[in-house]
């Protein structure tokens, strides 16, 4: 699956196959918010807890975004029906 990557209001990034694709413009927007390990590309994101456990919560409800209140991060699937 892929999923936009924001934080609150900001798309920071995309995960596209697996793959952590950084959004520049995005990042700096908020950049001394995000954190460091977001700035930059990550080719497997199953191996990241911050995303498995997102994209773990992503299946479990359709047509949500993601979140958690202890942070501004999001998740958003893409191509839900």
């Amino acid at each position: 699956m892929n999923y936009i990557v924001k934080y609150g209001e900001t798309v920071i990034g995309n995960i596209k196959e697996n793959t952590y694709i950084p959004d520049t413009d995005g990042i700096k927007k908020c950049e001394k918010e995000v954190f460091s390990f977001l700035k930059e590309e990550i080719k497997d994101v199953t191996q990241i807890n911050f995303f498995t456990s997102r994209i773990k919560n992503c299946k479990r409800f359709d047509d949500l975004s993601i979140s958690y209140s202890t942070d501004k991060y999001s998740l958003i699937e893409q191509g839900v029906k």
